[in-house]
């Protein structure tokens, strides 16, 4: 029995959502972000003192990943988190400069989507 994969919609929805990421990822690279970090940015942005928990949450993603994510962001000087104890959520805030780079990537983000 063969089977096409690209009879399925799930398989034909994920191949789409691979197909965008990559081609978000290469317009976005302009603004030296990733699709990735863009999202975290705009889901920052729209509900400032979000939890790296609820960010994973949001971005259908792991703890785990969002916390790498989290310290790039930081490290780059993009996010802030809240001082408190570092088994407790703290909240994230875009600093100035992550906000200018969501601004600088939000307009291309868009047009590639229109695209």
């Amino acid at each position: 029995m063969r089977i096409d994969p690209d009879a399925h919609l799930t398989y034909l929805m994920a191949k789409v959502g691979h197909l965008l990421e990559r081609r978000l990822d290469t317009a976005l690279r302009a603004t030296g972000l990733t699709l990735r970090q863009f999202s975290a940015l705009a889901h920052i942005a729209a509900r400032p003192g979000l939890s790296s928990a609820d960010l994973a949450r949001a971005l259908l993603t792991s703890p785990q990943a969002v916390n790498t994510l989290v310290q790039r962001l930081i490290s780059a000087g993009f996010v802030e988190r809240a001082d408190g104890p570092e088994r407790q959520p703290r909240a994230l805030t875009l600093r100035p400069d992550g906000l200018a780079a969501l601004q600088r990537a939000a307009p291309i983000a868009t047009a590639t989507e229109a695209d």
